[in-house]
């Protein structure tokens, strides 16, 4: 039941988050204008070679280590 009024609390605090605003680039630090929470990285870094040229390296799950050594 606690578990129940976190989730809704979170998604309300969210909600009031994800607003435009002016945010701080978490790449360069520059002071841009956001569309909501979501993003961001300004419009000059996405525009950058290093950010277009990236790869993702997983596919957003979180891996398990084995432990084993291969060696």
């Amino acid at each position: 039941m606690t578990h129940d009024i976190l989730s809704e609390v979170a998604a309300r605090l969210r909600t009031r988050l994800d607003v435009p605003a002016i945010r701080s680039c978490l790449r360069c630090a520059t002071r841009f204008h956001s569309e909501g929470f979501n993003e961001r990285i300004c419009r000059r870094c996405k525009a950058s070679a290093s950010w277009l040229s990236s790869v993702p390296s997983a596919d957003g799950r979180a891996r398990r280590r084995s432990g084993r050594s291969s060696g």
